[in-house]
């Protein structure tokens, strides 16, 4: 007596094909959220860098900088406007964060980095004598902070520049090894010198507009000035 074949696919095929298109479909909604989160990211980059623009700039600018010599450009993290290392020296990390409004105020920036660093929290006294440097635009405090690690680490140390405005502020410190960052201290004051929030050029503005995706990430919105 000859068998039947079936046509019937196998139940456990089919539970294998479910399952396919399952992971299928969980990956395509992180791609979509991690689209999505890239999105306003790019928004929110774009509106700070505009807090920071000349009044006669257009609606489309970018952050340049002149990059000192050793220096190199590296892929903003989260929230972040720019991100430098030095050349050969990865621990040494460098980036510009630009908040809405005061972002907190000195004393609050200052005292999560003392805090990060094992100290206590700064004196009033102290900050107003923190020494003022002109950057992007805006008066910011210079401060200086070492670690001491108790359990014979290596000792640390931060720089960073706070320009809090109601406006606007901004954000830069370089941190690592403490005689890494006391070595790359003065390239990192004249990085900060130099930065400036201005117009795209119009050609490349229109150029960014016909692309595809209209939404540019971070780091398309910042140009390093080539050295004359």
């Amino acid at each position: 007596m000859k068998r039947r074949k079936s046509n019937a696919t196998p139940a456990f095929a089919r539970g294998g094909w479910i399952a396919v298109c399952l992971v299928c479909a969980a990956a395509c909604a992180r791609e979509d959220r991690a689209a999505a989160e890239k999105r306003a990211e790019s928004e929110l980059a774009r509106g700070e860098l505009v807090a920071f623009a000349p009044r006669s700039a257009t609606s489309d600018v970018e952050l340049a900088w002149d990059l000192p010599d050793g220096w190199r450009v590296r892929v903003p993290g989260p929230r972040q406007a720019a991100a430098f290392y030095v050349q050969g020296n990865p621990r040494v990390r460098c980036h510009l964060t630009l908040l809405a409004g005061d972002g907190g105020g000195l004393a609050a920036t200052v005292d999560r980095w003392r805090r990060e660093s094992g100290l206590a929290p700064a004196r009033t006294e102290d900050l107003e004598r923190l020494s003022v440097v002109r950057f992007l635009a805006r008066e910011a405090r210079v401060v200086d902070i070492e670690a001491r690690p108790e359990d014979g680490s290596e000792r640390t140390a931060l720089v960073g520049l706070v320009a809090s405005d109601p406006s606007g502020s901004a954000v830069f410190e370089l941190s690592g090894p403490r005689e890494l960052v006391h070595a790359e201290r003065g390239k990192f004051l004249a990085l900060a010198r130099s930065l400036v929030v201005r117009s795209v050029p119009p050609e490349r503005s229109a150029s960014l507009d016909r692309s595809p995706s209209a939404q540019r990430s971070p780091s398309e919105t910042h140009v390093a000035r080539e050295k004359p």
